[in-house]
């Protein structure tokens, strides 16, 4: 019986040396960087990717405080609120350099309570790179935001709206065309914003002495005529004189 209790004993023990081993294998091969955390923020171990990204040498890290290593405004009060808080930071965006060096990157941040319970009140920071491409979409897109606001604000101000439309419809149907409306078009036209706007509907809001005069002009745009009238739209019991351009684009189908 004791032979059989030492032989289980030793397989055990070798099963778990064997899954610490692929653990230590996994956490090495990581193509993020990864810090383990104690709740107080010091530095229980950084995987080689890690260490590469900010130019650290592991003896020289362990035990100290993140904030001691690598510098990110913000970063040490969110892992803190994930500690305190227990709840997960996914996908957070920072600047982050090795303390002394003053070459930034941009990496993307993710910190998680480690679930196993020998490690309870770890944490583990994941850190990834940001690709050029990657930066520049969201320049790109953050400067598409704010050009978007200062042309709602213009356009609330001038009470000028703009639309856009697709003409969807295959046999070329006027009905089953579609309008994009800017925020101020859809509060000249009483159109919840968002919701879509046919151009039957558009027309329905158009003066009924007009509509056959608005319609014919879209349609002659349609054929290449310029679009640029002055008609009378009427909408919730009101009556509002407009100015509707149109510059008409078409493709190799029309």
């Amino acid at each position: 019986m004791g032979l059989a209790i030492d032989t289980y004993i030793e397989a055990r023990d070798q099963t778990i040396q064997g899954l610490e081993n692929y653990a230590a294998m996994v956490f090495e091969s990581m193509h993020d960087g990864i810090f383990v955390l104690a709740p107080d923020l010091s530095i229980l171990s950084v995987n080689t990717k890690g260490l590469e990204m900010f130019g650290l040498v592991l003896a020289r890290v362990l035990g100290k405080r993140l904030p001691e290593v690598v510098v990110a405004d913000g970063l040490a009060s969110c892992a803190l609120a994930v500690v305190k808080g227990c709840v997960d930071e996914h996908d957070r965006l920072f600047c982050m350099h090795a303390l002394g060096d003053p070459t930034c990157k941009q990496v993307r941040v993710t910190i998680r309570h480690i679930c196993l319970a020998e490690e309870a009140g770890r944490l583990l920071v994941v850190v990834e790179e940001v690709s050029e491409e990657e930066l520049f979409r969201r320049q790109a897109e953050s400067k598409l935001l704010r050009s978007e606001a200062m042309l709602r604000h213009a356009q609330s101000v001038a009470k000028i709206g703009s639309w856009r439309v697709d003409r969807v419809g295959a046999d070329g149907e006027a009905d089953r065309d579609v309008l994009e409306c800017s925020e101020e078009t859809c509060r000249l036209l009483r159109v919840t914003q968002g919701s879509p706007l046919s151009y039957q509907g558009f027309l329905d809001r158009v003066h009924p002495d007009e509509r056959k005069h608005v319609d014919a002009s879209w349609q002659a745009a349609c054929r290449g005529a310029p679009f640029r009238i002055e008609h009378r739209i009427r909408v919730g019991g009101e009556t509002l004189w407009l100015e509707t351009r149109a510059e008409l684009e078409f493709d190799a189908r029309g």
